[in-house]
């Protein structure tokens, strides 16, 4: 979709990339964030 945004309105498919995710980020309900937790990796041998 990016790309057929960008060849439509003449801008380049990153542009709407980076909109898509900063609109993503915005939604975010900050209550929530405080509710995740870190995923902690094993350990390597």
């Amino acid at each position: 979709m990016a790309f057929k945004l960008g060849k439509a309105l003449n801008q380049s498919p990153h542009f709407w990339m980076n909109a898509q995710k900063n609109w993503e980020l915005a939604q975010v309900d900050k209550s929530i964030i405080k509710k995740v937790q870190r995923i902690h990796g094993s350990k390597a041998a």
